[in-house]
């Protein structure tokens, strides 16, 4: 009968490892007291070194680009510096210990002393007080060369940066004096030219010769700014100039800085300021981040973050679509986004995608990755289907296909000789019944899922063409909402309100200080937000939002506590306008939430007699298409009561 092999503990294997490093230790101690060996082991490893040179594993620095190498150098002194610190404070401390180190006791005294007590631990050696002294003596001193050292890096920095400053200006004046006419000559070289070009070039040197010598005898910088600006001028601008005249002081930072803009340019920019930010920060053109770590902060400005739904380049021609009187150049157009609204980027994670949009994107980019057709993105698509518009925006019949010269338009296919019936695959997202085990218990779940679709080209194309409808409807349908939603806002009546609300994500609460079971299961209570902002005409006439959030314990999302939700807000409205005889609302439309029929029954026998109004009007927005300001409030209050706690 054969008995099973115990199964080694821990503590086994820890003394197996162990054995194994001091016999291998004692094996490389025995190479390298045997000359031969130890010669015969070094012979090995440089064989296989230039074994792993040869096959490309290692490269050289030689083998390396200029950036690579400089980077290499760089590790390398850090390396070296390192190493001889690490020597200079062993010879130090070794210095030191012999230095501080009493002389041994006369033989005589040794001879006499009594022999040592039968417990060591009670009296402790002459040795190993001399160790702690030694380490303590170590630990002072590398502290105080360390602050030695970093004193004369930075004396050191300073003292590089001065000389080479001095350098610098001992070579511009040791330079050999170009005189106007040896520069003439040099211009000019083997060629043969008229007396009258080579006076005229000599004038034109003179002159800067000049220039810069009236240049030089200005102390004041902003004396010199000032005398180069007035050089400057159309005409130089013009002829492209103007880098000439910028180089002939060598502070042009000190240029920028110190001309002041003209008061009318300084207005102008800050009016054109306002007419960006205002543009780039409608929901058509941006979306609000909803989280409370989505914020950038710029000279103790805090703000909640806006990525931008389009290019920068598309977003300018749009913005002088809409605001014809403007004229403003599209590098202006960069400088003047204000710092919170951002570009996508790769670290910009998507949560919130719209799923109508992202299998469109999938789709195109699958057929472009596989050079069937030309287009790149669902914008593309349309811009090609579409009629071309001053505007950058399609026009509503074009994206309904109504529009006799767009609604036969099919999309181009790159290459017409490619195989239908070759296999290809693309992804997209889909929502279906999975099967999924509970506790032991199987149940079916509804989930949304990305999933892989195998299928041909031709289908590919097919299925491209189908959608291309549905697809048209749905952007027919953002681009005219946030038109009406936008001119509701500028035409809002001094008797009218716009409520625009949104449900933020539950907020989970918790203790500055907690035990640890605190932090599983159901042991963190959460609190239901609504958040609501509110647009209204003051007492000037001025269009006025106002940020609103009511919570609750009750983490019910449905009509009736939605209902409850805006009761404290009604009221307040009421206040702020007496005279209310519309409101218009506007939400996502959840059928769990604001679309269903109980909410439109709360709405007239609850809404509008709470506000007394007899006409309203609700607006519910496209299917993930529902971000908004009320995001931006609810990651706001979250971050202020995460750092209140």
């Amino acid at each position: 009968m054969v008995k099973n092999k115990k199964t080694p503990t821990e503590t086994e294997i820890q003394k197996r490892k162990e054995k194994k490093k001091q016999s291998m230790r004692r094996l490389r101690e025995a190479i390298k007291n045997d000359p031969v060996k130890h010669e015969d082991a070094k012979r090995k490893e440089r064989e296989r070194y230039h074994a792993r040179v040869n096959a490309g594993k290692i490269k050289k620095i030689d083998n390396l680009d200029s950036r690579t190498q400089r980077s290499v150098r760089k590790k390398w002194r850090i390396y070296s510096k390192r190493y001889y610190d690490s020597q200079k404070r062993k010879k130090d401390l070794v210095e030191s210990l012999e230095a501080n180190t009493p002389p041994d006791s006369p033989l005589s005294f040794r001879v006499n002393t009594p022999p040592p007590k039968s417990n060591p631990e009670e009296t402790p050696t002459t040795s190993s007080s001399r160790t702690a002294t030694g380490k303590k003596m170590r630990r002072r001193n590398t502290y105080k060369y360390k602050l030695k050292i970093k004193h004369l890096e930075e004396q050191l920095k300073k003292e590089k940066k001065r000389s080479e400053k001095y350098k610098k200006r001992t070579q511009r004046q040791s330079a050999p004096l170009a005189t106007p006419e040896k520069n003439v000559k040099l211009i000019i070289g083997n060629q043969t030219v008229s007396n009258e070009v080579k006076k005229r070039l000599l004038v034109g040197e003179v002159i800067t010769s000049q220039i810069k010598n009236n240049l030089a005898n200005l102390e004041n910088s902003r004396d010199k700014a000032n005398f180069v600006a007035n050089l400057s001028g159309k005409i130089v601008k013009k002829h492209k100039c103007m880098q000439y005249i910028r180089n002939l002081s060598y502070s042009r930072k000190i240029y920028k800085k110190s001309i002041p803009l003209p008061s009318k340019k300084k207005e102008l920019l800050k009016r054109f300021r306002i007419y960006v930010t205002d543009f780039l920060e409608m929901d058509e053109n941006s979306r609000m981040c909803p989280g409370k770590k989505d914020t950038v902060t710029f000279r103790k400005c805090k703000k909640q973050k806006r990525y931008l739904n389009d290019s920068l380049m598309n977003l300018h021609k749009k913005f002088l679509a809409a605001h014809s009187n403007l004229k403003i150049s599209y590098a202006s157009f960069c400088k003047l986004r204000p710092f919170w609204v951002l570009i996508p980027n790769a670290r910009c994670r998507e949560t919130c995608l719209c799923s109508t949009h992202a299998n469109m994107s999938l789709l195109v980019r699958k057929l472009k990755q596989l050079n069937i057709i030309n287009e790149s993105s669902e914008k593309d698509v349309i811009r090609s289907l579409c009629c071309k518009s001053e505007s950058e925006i399609p026009k509503e019949p074009c994206l309904e296909r109504k529009c006799p010269d767009c609604k036969g338009t099919k999309i181009n296919r790159m290459d017409s000789s490619f195989l239908i019936t070759e296999p290809a695959e693309y992804c997209r997202w889909i929502s279906k019944r999975v099967n999924v085990t509970i506790k032991g218990e199987d149940k079916i779940c509804q989930k949304t899922l990305k999933e892989t679709v195998k299928t041909t080209k031709g289908e590919m194309l097919l299925a491209l063409e189908d959608c291309i409808d549905s697809f048209f409807l749905h952007v027919r349908n953002i681009q005219h909402q946030y038109q009406v939603i936008d001119k509701i806002k500028t035409e809002l009546k001094n008797d009218e309100v716009l409520l625009h609300m949104d449900f933020s994500e539950n907020y989970n609460c918790k203790y500055g200080e907690e035990v640890q079971s605190a932090h599983f299961g159901g042991s963190k209570p959460q609190i239901s937000l609504h958040t609501v902002v509110i647009y209204y005409r003051n007492e000037q006439s001025q269009l006025k939002p106002l940020s609103c959030c009511t919570f609750c314990e009750d983490l019910r999302h449905d009509p009736s506590a939605i209902c409850a939700h805006l009761e404290p807000l009604l009221e307040d409205i009421k206040e702020l306008v007496p005279n209310i005889r519309h409101a218009n609302f506007l939400s996502d439309g959840p059928s769990t939430q604001y679309r269903n029929k109980k909410m439109f029954h709360l709405m007239v026998g609850f809404v509008a007699k709470m506000l007394g109004i007899r006409t309203f009007r609700w607006h519910f927005s496209e299917k993930g298409h529902g971000k908004g300001a009320p995001d931006g409030v609810g990651g706001c209050l979250k971050r202020t009561a995460d750092v209140l706690s």
